[in-house]
């Protein structure tokens, strides 16, 4: 039963962000669009201007987003569908650290409403150990990004390099690695007037943490292809491909998705949102257990720099 409550929460959810986006677009100052997205620019930017902007990881934009996940796993041992619900908080922080360099921080916060976790039992007529799934939720191991990016290009190519870390902060063993992580991350996306396109590469090995799991080498690397269309629309995807390199079975290691999704910005009241939502099927995945489908909502309301000022002059 509250299985099939989460899923009408989400398509309730879902409808209501479509009535939204329909709205009318957000309006906005009118201003020249800059060729760099970190360009700094004393006017408003343009409605336009800012749904693109949303796009790109290392704008100069304060932004919250709130993005729902709703994944539907298969593998052995089950004969069915598992289920996972999570809902990631993904700040966006661009920091002036100088007049030439911007530090974007952008960390991860996940909450997991339903993650099946394969559980040994015991067959109370046999006395057989079998396994079987078992939802567990909570909180689980939160990530960061610190990428430093040119804070003034000329150019439509843009750029940032930083490292990326992950800490074992869940609240269940079962939802997290118990894994201290860290490597390098990247992004580079060619931004222009009607198309954006880009890639958002992230390695992570564990160096400390609990000697009892298992050490991690995990890459993840996030393609986004988006075309802009009139009235704040959009229409693309930006899945992410994910290389677990300590698996055990080379037919494990790879998670390789496509979708499609559509994007539009509202405004509600003064508050500029993009509303987002996207399918992804997975044309490889893990044999034995691995994501075959996800479903994903996400609301990003544009706030305020709450650090405004470049800090080393």
């Amino acid at each position: 039963m509250k299985h099939r409550m989460r899923q009408i929460s989400f398509i309730i959810a879902a409808g209501l962000m479509v009535v939204l986006m329909t709205r009318q677009p957000a309006t906005a100052a009118e201003a020249g669009e800059p060729e760099g997205g970190t360009k700094e620019n004393s006017a408003q930017p343009s409605a336009q201007e800012l749904a693109r902007q949303l796009n790109n990881p290392v704008s100069n934009i304060w932004s919250l987003t709130f993005q729902y996940n709703h994944s539907l796993l298969k593998g052995d041992p089950a004969d069915g569908t598992e289920e996972q619900d999570l809902l990631n908080f993904q700040p966006a922080l661009p920091l002036h650290m100088t007049e030439n360099w911007n530090l974007i921080v952008r960390p991860v916060f996940p909450f997991i409403f339903k993650h099946p976790v394969l559980t040994p039992r015991i067959d109370p007529n046999t006395d057989e150990i079998y396994a079987d799934f078992e939802d567990e939720s909570g909180f689980g191991d939160i990530s960061l990004i610190a990428l430093l990016s040119p804070a003034k290009l000329n150019s439509r190519f843009l750029w940032g390099i930083g490292p990326t870390f992950i800490f074992p902060t869940a609240s269940k063993d079962e939802l997290g690695q118990e894994q201290w992580q860290a490597g390098p991350s990247a992004v580079g996306l060619w931004m222009g007037k009607d198309w954006i396109l880009g890639v958002f590469p992230q390695q992570w090995w564990s160096f400390a943490g609990n000697s009892d799991r298992k050490s991690t080498n995990f890459t993840n690397i996030q393609y986004f292809i988006w075309r802009m269309l009139p009235g704040e629309w959009q229409i693309g995807m930006s899945p992410n491909i994910t290389m677990n390199w300590k698996a055990e079975k080379d037919d494990n290691r790879f998670t390789v998705p496509v979708g499609l999704g559509v994007g539009k910005l509202v405004k509600l009241g003064k508050l500029p949102v993009k509303i987002q939502l996207q399918g992804q099927f997975s044309v490889i995945h893990p044999d034995d257990y691995g994501q075959r489908w996800n479903f994903q909502l996400q609301v990003t309301p544009v706030i305020p720099n709450l650090i405004p000022g470049v800090w080393f002059k």
